[in-house]
């Protein structure tokens, strides 16, 4: 497992690892604080898996989610992991980046969705039939 951390305050900042990109414009925090991403264990049909923290933590403003990687398939996207369900994150695949404006560093505890007009959750079964990036909260 690989890990990469920042202290991000109302200036903004970035993080990065392996492919994935957090972008946190000016004012998407009000305060300091501790940003991590780590890498984990991609499960089955998934092309990589991370988690992001603190997990739930709502953002001021839509922050960019990007991960590059060459040959990434057509129907590639994000999924939040919640205890196993997976909820589609609205995402766009251009070329060999996916990108996603998220208004949280993933779900609740409970899986509540942060974020106004989210997705609903999905059935594992239908999002096996994507290839996907889950990221646990």
């Amino acid at each position: 497992m690989t890990e990469a951390s920042a202290e991000v305050g109302a200036g903004g900042g970035s993080l990065a690892l392996q492919g994935l990109a957090l972008t946190l414009p000016p004012n998407a925090l009000s305060a300091p604080l501790g940003v991590a991403m780590a890498s984990q264990p991609a499960g089955p049909d998934e092309i990589a898996r991370f988690r992001l923290a603190p997990a739930g933590q709502r953002l001021g403003l839509p922050t960019e989610l990007r991960f590059a990687r060459a040959g990434l398939p057509a129907k590639t996207s994000f999924f939040w992991d919640v205890g196993g369900e997976l909820r589609l994150v609205p995402s766009t695949l251009s070329g060999d980046v996916l990108t996603a404006r998220i208004g949280s560093l993933g779900l609740t505890a409970p899986g509540n969705l942060l974020v106004a007009g989210g997705a609903a959750p999905t059935a594992r079964a239908k999002a096996k039939k994507k290839k996907k990036l889950a990221i646990p909260p």
